[in-house]
């Protein structure tokens, strides 16, 4: 069902917008939201966007989600929802009803998690970035990353995850194992697969790989690449996407 939910895109032309904060009209819970809310999800706010349209923010499991149910209860969407003038009004609605993320033992997760150090591994700022070996973002922002190896000011902690299947999984199994890890990733880059030996030597760190993607599930990240940038032991700043003239800032270059 959550995957169902998440499926779900929805982009209308809302003209009247919110009631007000200190109005508080009684929303009811569609059946839907109250099946996830009996599989263990939370439901942290609801309210009215007009007499057609509710909204609801939740967590999933690791997913925080801003979703939108129709009056009568029949139909939850989970997506954009356009305003008049085009504009996503979802931006707004999660930063105003969705919790503010904890950052609670976050650092310690992270420096649990099973990395690959590159640049300054003694520098006071260390950035963890999480990459699948197929994304193709991942493969600009290792690209951008290592042109600065013996130049950065900051360390680089690699955490390979397999957000896009069996193959990432394979594949960023053989980055831990290899001793070469970035030549590695390289010949990925370049459209190379492991060896079935490569990924028989390697199946022992299937499961470290299947725990840094359940990470960063918990950090609520939703795709690759994302830097978490950690400087003194405190989370400063996450980037996601490929923002390279950010992450080039945060390597100190």
């Amino acid at each position: 069902m959550k995957h169902m939910l998440k499926g779900a895109l929805v982009a209308l032309a809302i003209s009247n917008f919110a009631q007000a904060a200190d109005e508080k009209p009684e929303i009811k819970t569609p059946p839907m939201l109250s099946a996830l809310e009996e599989e263990g999800g939370t439901i942290h706010d609801r309210w009215k966007i007009n007499e057609h349209l509710n909204g609801f923010s939740l967590t999933i499991g690791m997913d925080q989600l801003i979703v939108y149910a129709t009056a009568d209860g029949e139909y939850v969407l989970n997506g954009s929802l356009l305003d008049k003038s085009a504009d996503d009004l979802t931006p707004e609605f999660s930063k105003k009803y969705l919790p503010e993320p904890s950052f609670d033992g976050v650092v310690q997760k992270l420096e649990a998690s099973k990395w690959i150090g590159t640049h300054n591994q003694k520098a006071s700022r260390q950035l963890y970035v999480i990459h699948d070996p197929n994304c193709p973002f991942c493969k600009k922002a290792h690209e951008s990353i290592m042109e600065h190896q013996y130049t950065a000011k900051s360390g680089v902690r690699w955490i390979p995850v397999a957000a896009l299947g069996q193959s990432s999984l394979e594949m960023a199994a053989a980055l831990l194992e290899s001793k070469e890890p970035m030549k590695l990733q390289d010949d990925f880059n370049k459209g190379y697969h492991p060896s079935e030996a490569e990924i028989t030597a390697s199946k022992k760190n299937m499961q470290d790989v299947m725990d840094n993607t359940k990470l960063m599930k918990l950090l609520r990240i939703s795709g690759t690449p994302a830097v978490i940038v950690v400087e003194d032991g405190t989370v400063k700043k996450i980037i996601t996407g490929f923002q390279r003239g950010d992450i080039l800032t945060a390597l100190g270059v």
